[in-house]
């Protein structure tokens, strides 16, 4: 099941508490683009978070000679370690071919100018933007700002972790709406790095933007890198708890077909109801798109 939060900030952690209660997942996952912090990681790059940090929980405003700084605070978020080690494992990563971008726009039908492809080809030289994108574990930052500044991934982010890879606006406040929870879900967040995070931001959204359009090709790229890996993660056997057998179930009978209803369904959620033909053609095709199921006992 998917959700489109609709934007980013505080809203993700409000659908988060509506939405899973109701639903009960059994994985969350945060998909989405974050800035680039450090030089681990490149433009165009999947990274995992090993660790979230919300760097504006409980920080502070001070004044410092004329100015004032940010002095960071912190709070911490739950992720799913087996999650992240299937995905950055060497046999996960052999399976994902992620295209570069001069790949990506040429099937993709966006048309760079030359003018364009000449700044693309600069900032892989610089070892900014990825020449050919992969997956990149490491912390990420957290926070309901935007993030343009290069001083303040300095004079801020780094000297919190000088290991941060990204900053992002939601993966903690999505977390932190799950521990709260009763029946809290599995946690990952999975990102990719869409600008570098500094004043080039404009400059990088601008690539491949038609006109009237709000998004460029880069960002287009990036969330296509994402769409792969999550396809590849959601389609490994080893994200469930159940067997292959398990997962193979087929449910036959009409005992164990009211037993379904009454035990693993929400009764308004479309697609559910198995009135009517109870064969198993039928439930084959109702349920296609779900992945598993449990044998009723």
């Amino acid at each position: 099941i998917f959700v489109q939060v609709g934007e980013v900030g505080d809203r993700s952690r409000d659908v988060t508490a509506i939405f899973c209660p109701k639903f009960k997942p059994k994985v969350v996952m945060n998909l989405g683009i974050s800035g680039r912090v450090g030089s681990d990681a490149k433009v165009g790059d999947v990274v995992i978070p090993t660790q979230l940090d919300q760097y504006d929980f409980q920080s502070a405003i001070v004044d410092n000679k004329g100015v004032y700084n940010l002095i960071p605070g912190g709070r911490s978020a739950k992720l799913d370690q087996r999650i992240r080690m299937q995905a950055i494992s060497n046999e996960f990563k052999k399976k994902i071919k992620l295209p570069d971008l001069f790949e990506f726009c040429e099937n993709a039908n966006i048309r760079l100018s030359s003018k364009e492809i000449e700044a693309c080809n600069k900032w892989q030289e610089l070892n900014d933007l990825a020449i050919r994108p992969g997956i990149v574990a490491g912390p990420f930052a957290v926070g309901v700002s935007v993030q343009k500044s290069k001083n303040f991934s300095v004079d801020v982010l780094r000297r919190t972790n000088r290991n941060i890879l990204a900053v992002d606006m939601e993966s903690t406040l999505i977390a932190s709406a799950l521990e709260s929870l009763a029946d809290s879900s599995r946690f990952i967040s999975i990102r990719a790095i869409s600008d570098p995070g500094t004043a080039e931001k404009k400059e990088y959204d601008s690539i491949g933007k038609g006109k009237g359009e709000d998004k460029g090709a880069i960002r287009f790229w990036a969330m296509a890198n994402i769409t792969s890996v999550f396809k590849a993660l959601v389609e490994g056997i080893e994200l469930f708890d159940t067997s292959e057998a398990e997962r193979k179930a087929v449910f036959s009978t009409p005992e164990q077909l009211s037993n379904l209803e009454k035990n693993s369904m929400i009764g308004d959620f479309p697609g559910q109801n198995v009135a009517g033909d109870s064969s198993v053609e039928s439930l084959n095709l109702r349920f296609r798109n779900i992945r598993r199921l449990r044998p009723v006992r």
